[in-house]
């Protein structure tokens, strides 16, 4: 792919810009890339607004290769097996934007069966690291119309746990029962862990999600006579 002198491709690329004199990377984005979102009462596509609409992986990838870029690097955290992090940074190339010089930008996202839906809750890592690469190119090119990978479906709680199980606060309180530990001996244990919201707890509810994975997988080593919470 040939490039001028301010990064951009040569031929084939009709480039269009907002406003404001920067290249309207939102615009660039071929309309097959995006989707309807199934909450969106509008279902004709001509009369959609961006708040209707996902943008599609396939579309995140074009324009990233469109724009240039010489590296994408992830860093993963992974405190449970049922919570994922990921942080994406892309070197992208020099061009008339960036005052032609090389900048290297960063993302982040997470994936929990709370946030997920579907195959993806077998695919963790795949999946922050799809989010993440996503939140990365679009935070960048100040596309601001959500990729498909970033979302999922809101359902009922009931529904939720006939699907998945019981819920991270739920199962937390199953397993402090099964250890004979009170929300006080979890505060304790949270705040040993840095956590220093921990004070105010009243209740379980209080615990965020990817602190409830923490301290269940804990309870579990308990259980299987491994260190104590």
């Amino acid at each position: 792919m040939k490039r001028d002198k301010d990064g951009l491709v040569v031929e084939g690329i009709e480039y269009k810009y907002d406003e404001t004199g920067l290249i309207d990377w939102r615009a660039m984005v071929p309309d097959k890339f995006f989707v309807v979102k199934r909450e969106s009462k509008n279902k004709d596509k001509n009369l959609l607004n961006d708040s209707d609409r996902l943008l599609l992986l396939g579309g995140i990838k074009y324009i990233a290769f469109l724009r240039g870029y010489t590296s994408v690097e992830y860093t993963l955290t992974i405190p449970t097996p049922q919570y994922v992090a990921s942080t994406c940074s892309i070197t992208w190339i020099p061009n008339i934007e960036t005052e032609n010089r090389e900048v290297k930008f960063t993302s982040c996202s997470d994936a929990h069966p709370q946030n997920i839906e579907g195959y993806g809750v077998k695919y963790l890592t795949p999946t922050s690291e799809n989010r993440s690469f996503c939140r990365c190119v679009r935070n960048f090119l100040r596309i601001n119309v959500c990729s498909q990978d970033e979302t999922t479906e809101q359902i009922d709680l009931e529904t939720l746990n006939t699907v998945r199980g019981p819920n991270p606060h739920q199962n937390l309180e199953l397993l402090m029962k099964q250890t004979g530990k009170d929300l006080n001996a979890i505060k304790r244990f949270l705040l040993k862990q840095g956590k220093k919201e921990a004070e105010v707890y009243n209740s379980i509810r209080d615990i965020s999600v990817p602190d409830t994975f923490i301290l269940a997988e804990a309870l579990k080593r308990q259980l299987a006579g491994g260190a104590k919470a």
